[in-house]
């Protein structure tokens, strides 16, 4: 099991990786002219377009934060 330790993460390095990966994912443009009520043909560009962002940071995360084996680290 390992832990972030956010705080000691390199914030500046977090941002412009954040930056340049949120840019390259595509908004579900089609979503917002949707006059359907209840619609739920535009489920899975949603759920994509979730999915992408979540992936997104945790690209950065693994990248810019550095982790710890829990019950291995010692606090002294």
């Amino acid at each position: 099991m390992w832990k972030p330790q956010w705080e000691k993460a390199n914030v500046a390095l977090c941002e412009a990786g954040v930056t340049e990966l949120l840019a390259g994912i595509t908004l579900p443009t089609e979503v917002f002219y949707c006059d359907g009520v209840n619609c739920q043909s535009h489920d899975l560009l949603i759920e994509k377009y979730y999915c992408d962002i979540v992936n997104c940071l945790k690209t950065v995360e693994n990248i810019c934060v550095p982790s710890i084996k829990v019950g291995v680290q010692k606090l002294w």
